[in-house]
């Protein structure tokens, strides 16, 4: 696989206040992947080996007690539990369209955290925002 082009990594929000040099340290780890209606991102329970940032398509992660979210827009994340490790999904994301999507292996997000504190620390920043704001909706608030 090729790394993706930093032009696509700067036009997703997950991303956007990083620098050009962060930009290019992360590109050789994610990774372009075509999906497929209906085809499984994560699975609750599964071990958590990557995460998965939309660029286009549609998607939907159901967690226990009945409770979902769709996800439709660029930049949207699922698979939030891939730099923990060892660590498990809590939820299953299900694309609901063809699309494209970014992924970072869980491994070489855990390398990057270890080996550059400061990139590392402001992914994990993201992902933790991220998981607050999935969390409220999940609890209704």
């Amino acid at each position: 696989m090729m790394p993706t082009e930093i032009e696509i990594l700067n036009s997703v929000s997950f991303f956007q206040d990083l620098s050009t040099n962060e930009l290019e340290i992360l590109s050789p780890i994610i990774h372009r992947v075509k999906v497929h209606e209906g085809e499984i991102l994560t699975r609750r329970g599964m071990p958590a080996s990557a995460l998965y940032i939309n660029l286009t398509g549609n998607a939907m992660v159901s967690y226990k007690e009945d409770r979902a979210v769709t996800l439709h827009e660029k930049g949207d994340v699922t698979g939030l539990s891939a730099g923990v490790v060892p660590s498990v999904y809590k939820g299953t994301a299900v694309a609901l369209t063809d699309g494209e999507w970014l992924s970072i292996a869980g491994h070489d997000l855990v390398e990057l955290i270890q080996g550059n504190n400061a990139l590392g620390e402001k992914i994990l920043k993201k992902i933790g925002a991220v998981s607050r704001e999935r969390a409220q909706i999940m609890d209704g608030e």
